[in-house]
């Protein structure tokens, strides 16, 4: 017989007798409200089938204070026999447990069957073996013939073919995994003895594979005597959500990507294995790949989890069996080094970084990569896991900081640092609200006439103490927090204001540069927001040139960053490269970001000559220069050189085809009346 007949004729069986007999079968869900409802002993009662489906136990029989207390016990405890007095009827209940906390219960009407007590019994049985709403297995052994009776969901999860037998207690017994089995049979003969419930999980040996199943029961019977005649319960298979459980505690303390552990890992091995002895020491490394974020960016992400798979294979091949080794996530790693003197350890990392900067990680792409590594050594930098995590972390931000691919130890000076710039982000994000900002403007001098024909703005920053904090401070943390892009909305905002009041005053027209920060270009609808801008402040696109720094934009390459500067400059915003020569630009890449203007970093311009009190001595550093204004004239770029402070360096620069100059021969930054006066000279020559 299939499984599809095997169901319909349990249906049939299930339907006959509620007609047939004098009962009543229902469902109730967890709140007590009534799923289910029939059988012919309803219509004593004046009710047809489910005609109490919908309402709630409470409402039904709020006069009848026995009913009520019975069912919230089931409703508890899932199993009850009990017995009650209903419209001068005499009723016998059995409530069982079913899925998602609902109850099955049975009333037989035993006012003209009392003496059918046996028989009755049986038919119970019978009807909950019939009655299949759950997908639960339910039993019932005879404690005393030793005969145990189920569903056929019983046998599927015990894994009993339609031809076995499966009626005796040690059908059950044998199938329960031997280290299980004692503990098993201890419960079931507690609960025999004290008549409570029991609840219970354990593991099955079938013959499709292992099995996990939780198992409920009750005696429900006993004899004069007091001993145990049956017992009944459930079972419910819970194989998959073990399997679920087992997965997520392996995702809890594993990497998915590289299957190391992770810093949970860490963190529960330092709990069990560290603080050690005094004299012993543990290193904490933190790693992290420098550049990573570009090989995102530029390859994907699959070359990028390649690169991570391939480079923890080779470190964790490397390392000594006094280290552990853990992937923080993204780019970072974790070293912890036991039982290992600090000399021994920073000597291991240093080799292993450089073993890394000589290796290919991709088969297809020819990458290699650097790291940059901070270390903190217990117990000199601390002594708990928390205060060591992040005493490496600053020592890992001064590596990248120092220029990458860099190991440097953790020194107390470090964390006056973080503490400084901690301090200073908060004061930022307080004077970005209360506008504290105001601007200083560099000129820039056209070496053709020598007359003011544009601007830098220049951020500055008074504090609530009326200190002066440099932008070299305050700049890079606002970088690094992101508040650089609601200053930089703020800015961009002032500087066209500033702007449209110069027209007003009729102030001779000249170009304003301001600084962009390579992030602020992933913001949504740039181009959009600028023109919305320009117009609003009656300006024309070409008075405005944006500055881009090149190391920043070299440092983040994304497409969209091209095609971005691409729209700005075909709307005729003037594009500046800032501190050309800092970076990793190229010729390519200055054809491909559509540039109008390459300022010479200052660096590159000290070069140029030496002054003594006698004479200028022979020009150095020409030959780079000379190449910078070669390749820009070629793609056609106009040059303003930054940080010019002599004669010989203006003179070298006119004859050499440079179109602008900047700094301090001419004029220092100047506060906005100050610089207005320069203007207007400069303008009337």
């Amino acid at each position: 017989m299939t499984e599809n007949s095997c169901l319909k004729a349990n249906s049939l069986i299930f339907e006959g007798l509620l007609k047939s007999m004098p009962v009543i079968v229902f469902v109730l869900d967890q709140s007590g409200t009534f799923l289910f409802s029939r059988g012919a002993a309803l219509k004593p009662l004046g009710l047809k089938d489910d005609e109490v489906v919908g309402l709630n136990y409470l409402d039904i029989y709020a006069e009848q204070p026995k009913i009520v207390e019975q069912i919230k016990i089931a409703l508890s405890e899932g199993f009850l026999n009990a017995e009650t007095e209903l419209n001068g009827l005499h009723y016998r209940l059995f409530y069982r447990p079913l899925m998602d906390g609902q109850i099955v219960g049975i009333a037989l009407d035993q006012t003209e069957f009392a003496h059918l007590k046996k028989q009755s019994d049986f038919f119970i049985n019978e009807l909950l073996t019939a009655y299949e709403v759950s997908n639960e297995g339910m039993w019932s052994w005879q404690v005393q013939e030793g005969t145990v009776e189920h569903n056929r969901r019983w046998r599927q999860i015990f894994g009993y073919s339609e031809e076995e037998p499966s009626n005796l207690i040690t059908h059950f017994s044998n199938r329960i995994h031997p280290d299980d089995l004692p503990r098993v049979l201890a419960t079931v003969e507690d609960a025999l003895k004290s008549g409570e419930t029991f609840s219970h999980e354990y593991r099955l040996n079938t013959p499709t594979g292992l099995r996990y199943v939780q198992d409920r029961g009750k005696v429900v019977s006993r004899d004069d005597q007091g001993n145990p005649l049956r017992m009944t319960g459930s079972l419910n298979d819970i194989t998959q959500e073990h399997l679920n459980q087992i997965k997520l505690e392996m995702l809890a303390f594993k990497d998915e990507l590289t299957g190391l552990p992770n810093k949970v890992s860490s963190e529960n091995f330092w709990n069990q294995h560290i603080p050690l002895k005094d004299t012993q020491q543990v290193g904490f490394a933190i790693l992290d790949i420098d550049n990573f974020k570009l090989v995102n960016d530029v390859l994907g992400h699959k070359v990028g989890d390649v690169l991570i798979q391939n480079v923890s294979n080779l470190i964790y091949s490397q390392l000594t069996d006094k280290a552990q080794f853990y992937r923080l996530g993204g780019d970072e790693f974790l070293i912890i080094g036991h039982n290992i003197t600090q000399e021994k350890f920073l000597s291991h990392l240093g080799a292993l970084l450089a073993s890394v900067k000589k290796v290919a990680f991709h088969k297809d792409v020819n990458i290699k990569n650097t790291f940059s590594c901070g270390v903190a050594f217990y117990p000199a930098d601390g002594q708990h896991y928390d205060d060591l995590f992040r005493r490496a972390e600053n020592a890992l931000y001064h590596a990248k900081n120092q220029g990458k691919d860099q190991l440097v130890r953790f020194d107390m000076a470090m964390e006056s640092a973080v503490e400084h710039r901690y301090q200073i982000l908060v004061k930022l994000q307080k004077a970005l609200a209360r506008k504290q900002f105001f601007f200083h403007y560099q000129p820039q001098i056209s070496l053709e006439d020598g007359r003011c024909v544009g601007a830098e703005v220049l951020l500055r920053w008074q504090d609530d103490e009326g200190n002066l904090i440099p932008p070299d401070v305050f700049i890079p943390i606002a970088e690094q927090s992101q508040l650089i892009i609601p200053m930089t909305y703020w800015i961009i905002e002032q500087a066209f204001l500033i702007k449209q009041k110069w027209h007003k005053q009729n102030e001779p027209n000249i170009e304003l540069a301001i600084n962009l920060p390579a992030q602020f270009l992933s913001e949504p609808n740039l181009l959009t927001y600028l023109q919305q801008m320009t117009q609003k402040f009656h300006l024309q696109n070409d008075e405005i040139t944006l500055e881009i720094t090149e190391s920043q934009l070299m440092q983040n390459q994304r497409v969209d960053y091209f095609e971005v500067l691409r729209a700005l400059r075909s709307k005729h915003f003037g594009l500046a490269v800032d501190d050309f020569g800092t970076g990793y630009s190229n010729l390519a890449n200055l054809a491909n970001l559509s540039f109008s203007k390459l300022k010479i970093d200052k660096k590159f311009i000290d070069a140029l000559c030496i002054s003594t009190e006698q004479s200028a001595q022979p020009f150095e550093g020409t030959a780079i220069v000379k190449a910078m204004l070669g390749m820009a004239k070629a793609l056609n770029l106009e040059v303003i050189a930054e940080g010019v402070e002599t004669l010989p360096q203006v003179e070298w620069l006119k004859q050499n085809g440079c179109d602008r100059i900047q700094g301090y021969y001419f004029s220092k930054p100047l506060s906005e009346n100050d610089f207005l006066k320069f203007l207007r000279q400069s303008s009337s020559k």
